[in-house]
């Protein structure tokens, strides 16, 4: 939560005073906002799910170094995905929460920016299909890090892959498919 208080505030200076050359920045926080929700939010969560699933794999008692594939795949890989989507959900929460309380606390005490009209528009700004739409992001963002990391267990299971190699592939793979997914569906549903 603090990771992403501290990206929030960076995002909300930044977006003030890039907006303040066009004498705009009363509409900042409402733009970090629309960005947290949209974009940060998902992407943070795929990114630290991504991470911390190649960071799993190196404790030497991890099931796919010693198991049978067969096993593996079905008491890790099969649970991993599942588990991982409900992570995301519950992150999703925290995340989002430490987002939008950094931007509020950076606009109102560190910029001094009159945040009365957003407080008064933000049912207006937050729309249900909004949420709906990064809930449903951060699931596939969870779903991609899931799957990318459960490769990568089965092939450390069936002795194809050392472990080594299989962490680095699960973050530096992990992480380029989320940017490519990521980059496509801000594309094409925009």
């Amino acid at each position: 939560m603090f990771v992403s208080m501290l990206m929030g505030t960076s995002l909300a200076v930044s977006i003030h005073y890039m907006l303040a050359s066009y004498n705009l920045q009363h509409q900042g926080m409402l733009i970090a906002q629309n960005t947290v929700i949209h974009d940060f939010a998902p992407l943070t969560i795929g990114f630290v799910l991504c991470t911390q699933c190649g960071l799993n794999l190196i404790d030497f008692y991890h099931p796919s170094l010693h198991e049978d594939p067969q096993k593996v795949l079905l008491e890790n890989i099969i649970p991993l995905v599942a588990g991982f989507n409900v992570t995301a959900l519950l992150l999703y929460t925290y995340v989002s929460l430490g987002f939008l309380t950094s931007i509020y606390l950076t606009f109102y005490y560190y910029l001094k920016a009159d945040i009365n009209e957003y407080l008064i528009r933000l049912g207006d700004v937050i729309t249900l299909a909004d949420l709906l739409n990064s809930l449903c992001k951060t699931i596939l963002y969870a779903t991609i890090a899931s799957f990318t990391a459960g490769y990568y267990y089965y092939d450390v299971a069936n002795r194809i892959l050392p472990t080594r190699k299989a962490v680095s592939r699960i973050i530096t793979r992990g992480l380029f498919w989320l940017i490519i997914v990521s980059v496509i569906l801000k594309l094409y549903l925009s």
